[in-house]
């Protein structure tokens, strides 16, 4: 299955979605003419006050004998939607990524830097913004998720062969471990995420985990079945679970919501079913009150409450780059939603949920 998100109806007919005063805003969108295939945007992520956007993108390279093409680094102020930093990577190559913002006016960014004779250097790097004026560089490399304190982060270090990943939580202000997290051996985690009170940290892969960022120890862990994606709710007691074994068709797998206490899933009431397919993303909004769901084919929404879709219009399909692109940033009044393609386009959304409507 091509699409993400298909509601279908199982029984006599789903009735749909009443109008709900959900907004969901185009905010920021950039096509850039002519780009070729492997121009690349590789991650974009917004400020938690919605100003300011950080890209990377990834350009052709300068020789065809290269093997690593040249990546670009761009702040953009969203009030004027324009570029106001610009840095490449020039030899010495350092690469910014993945990078997350810690406030508005704090960056947090991977780097690699490989200069010829030397041994490579690697580790993490905090910029102002908007100036990207170097402020510090902290010895880990691996950043996976920022708290919303922007002091604890989520690190992974990859392990070799057969022996998966590392999961460790961090102080970026001592630059010391906090906790180094129990996982199976063999384990690889593809999306990280803490809630909004940063009590908890949500980690899914082949397994999914939560883990209690005071005392490091898990709350909960289960084997994922069919793939799919997963996303914890702000209250720490719900899973939603696009790869959930369908109950009534026993194929496939349908949008579920596991109880993290007990592990068992329940399923949108009337025998209503959220056919998901892959790839695909989503996420709660701060007040737990929607799920906002990724794929190609635009963004939906699931009403938590009312345990239904939302009525949003017309979706517009989304590009995507090579590694992904989606992310998201907890907002004040919402979720964004930013998304960058291969060819240089990019997304970004601004979800609110009827409690925060003027």
């Amino acid at each position: 299955m091509n699409s993400f998100i298909l509601t279908a109806c199982l029984v006599a007919g789903l009735t749909p979605a009443q109008p709900n005063p959900v907004s969901v805003t185009l905010i920021h969108a950039v096509d850039p003419p002519g780009l070729p295939e492997r121009r690349t945007n590789l991650r974009a992520v917004v400020s938690q006050d919605g100003r300011w956007l950080a890209t990377q993108e990834r350009l052709p390279a300068a020789r065809p004998a290269r093997e690593e093409p040249e990546q670009r680094f761009r702040l953009w102020d969203l009030k004027s939607g324009k570029v106001v930093v610009s840095r490449d990577a020039m030899k010495p190559v350092e690469y910014f990524t993945p990078f997350f913002f810690l406030s508005p006016d704090r960056l947090a960014a991977g780097y690699i830097r490989d200069e010829p004779g030397k041994s490579l250097d690697s580790g993490t790097v905090i910029l102002s913004v908007p100036g990207l004026r170097e402020l510090r560089r902290i010895r880990f490399f691996g950043l996976a998720a920022v708290a919303p304190d922007g002091v604890t982060a989520a690190v992974v270090t990859a392990g070799f062969a057969d022996r998966g990943q590392t999961l460790t939580l961090w102080d970026l202000t001592t630059e010391k471990d906090i906790h180094r997290l129990a996982i199976d051996p063999g384990t690889r985690f593809d999306r990280l995420a803490f809630r909004p009170d940063g009590k908890q940290l949500f980690a899914s892969g082949g397994k999914s985990y939560v883990f209690d960022t005071t005392t490091g120890k898990t709350v909960t862990a289960f084997q994922n079945a069919h793939g799919g994606t997963r996303a914890l709710r702000p209250d720490g007691k719900t899973i939603a679970d696009s790869g959930a074994p369908n109950p009534w068709t026993g194929i496939g797998g349908v949008l579920g919501f596991r109880d993290v206490t007990t592990a068992e899933v329940s399923y949108p009431p009337g025998r209503r079913a959220v056919v998901l397919g892959n790839p695909g993303w989503m996420r709660y909004t701060p007040d737990g009150r929607l799920l906002v769901l990724v794929d190609r084919d635009g963004l939906a929404v699931w009403d938590a409450a009312a345990e239904q879709l939302v009525d949003i219009g017309k979706r517009e399909p989304i590009e995507f780059g090579f590694e992904g692109g989606v992310t998201f940033t907890d907002a004040a009044d919402g979720l964004y939603v930013t998304t960058a393609s291969r060819r240089g386009a990019i997304r970004v959304w601004k979800v609110r949920s009827p409690a925060r409507q003027p």
